[in-house]
């Protein structure tokens, strides 16, 4: 069961290099949606800049794990078509890379969670929200996941 569940991460970190690496060679972006929040939270003046750290960190983040995940992939790719695959070696790698991903995702979350501190009530729970609706979206996706036999 663990190795299944080790192969299912691999192949979800591989195929998240392919939706990441849409955006080619462009600098990347924060998440479209995050921008839409804070178009919705009106934000004043003094706002305006501590919701930029927000949106610098996401693209920080977004890039990282873009960058991180098309290193993993050609490794992979090179790793794998080699008969004497050094596949914990490609594991370590992985793990590696993970921790980057997490690491940037941290400093992401912290940016939201300081912009939180300082918001009013009304801004807060559209942040709220849009938490929850993050969580809709990703509980989706597993269903759709599980309909096609992943991660089970």
């Amino acid at each position: 069961m663990k190795h299944r569940t080790t192969i299912l991460a691999a192949l979800a970190m591989l195929l998240g290099t392919a939706a990441l690496a849409q955006g080619g060679t462009t600098a990347p972006q924060p998440p479209a949606d995050l921008q839409r929040l804070g178009d919705s939270l009106h934000l004043d003046a003094s706002q305006q800049g501590r919701w930029q750290i927000v949106l610098a960190a996401a693209a920080e983040s977004q890039g990282t794990s873009q960058t991180q995940l098309q290193v993993l992939a050609a490794a992979a790719r090179e790793e794998l078509g080699r008969p004497d695959a050094d596949l914990p070696g490609l594991v370590r790698r992985q793990n590696q890379a993970a921790t980057r991903i997490l690491e940037a995702r941290t400093r992401e979350r912290q940016s939201f969670l300081d912009f939180y501190a300082t918001a009013s009530p009304a801004q807060q729970a559209a942040m709220r929200q849009f938490l929850l609706d993050k969580i809709n979206r990703v509980e989706r996706l597993q269903k759709l996941g599980a309909s096609f036999g992943l991660g089970s």
